[in-house]
């Protein structure tokens, strides 16, 4: 599997259990902390991405992955 296609799972990963936290059985500051270390992993990946696609189509690679927990 490529670095590229590595990375978009990663973020795919974060963002299930970020979603999974919101939506899951925690609740209260844990799950806070827990959805925003994943968003700041998922940042933190994106940055890993951009090199390799460029600003835009990271940002954009991002979004798209994010938009499709819950469609």
């Amino acid at each position: 599997m490529s670095d590229l296609a590595q990375l978009l799972q990663e973020i795919d990963r974060q963002n299930e259990a970020a979603y999974q936290g919101l939506h899951g059985l925690a609740y209260g500051a844990s799950q806070h902390a827990f959805i925003t270390a994943k968003m700041e992993r998922i940042a933190a990946l994106k940055e890993r991405l951009t090199p390799q696609i460029g600003e835009e189509a990271a940002i954009k690679m991002v979004i798209d992955i994010l938009e499709q927990e819950g469609a």
